[in-house]
């Protein structure tokens, strides 16, 4: 029986990244972090309508549902790639949602004063 591609990666370590940011690991996690925050940063500063502001995390959220489809499909040593992508995906995704979260909560604070 196969498991989410979030499990299979949690069995593998993937979600202890952040922990260690010496390792060759750690650093791809903060590196894809950072790299999701700064296009969606952009975008942002950019785009002013709905769909240029969250079209990027939907696509991110698109490409996570196909990892994950795949990972179900998929066994063997071949299960590698999508796994290690659906993972770049959602670090990706964490990067763009907290841009946009910061962006929310200075928003509600403008509001206030």
């Amino acid at each position: 029986m196969s498991q989410l591609a979030f499990f299979q990666g949690a069995e593998i370590g993937l979600l202890e990244a952040p922990l260690y940011p010496g390792t060759p690991v750690g650093l791809a996690f903060w590196l894809l972090v950072l790299l999701g925050a700064a296009v969606q940063a952009v975008i942002r500063l950019r785009g002013r309508t709905v769909l240029a502001r969250w079209g990027f995390p939907a696509l991110l959220a698109a490409g996570l549902l196909g990892c994950d489809i795949a990972c179900q499909c998929i066994t063997g040593w071949d299960l590698l790639l999508p796994l290690l992508a659906y993972f770049a995906l959602l670090w990706l995704l964490l990067g763009a949602v907290l841009v946009n979260l910061f962006h929310f909560l200075c928003k509600i604070q403008g509001k206030k004063t």
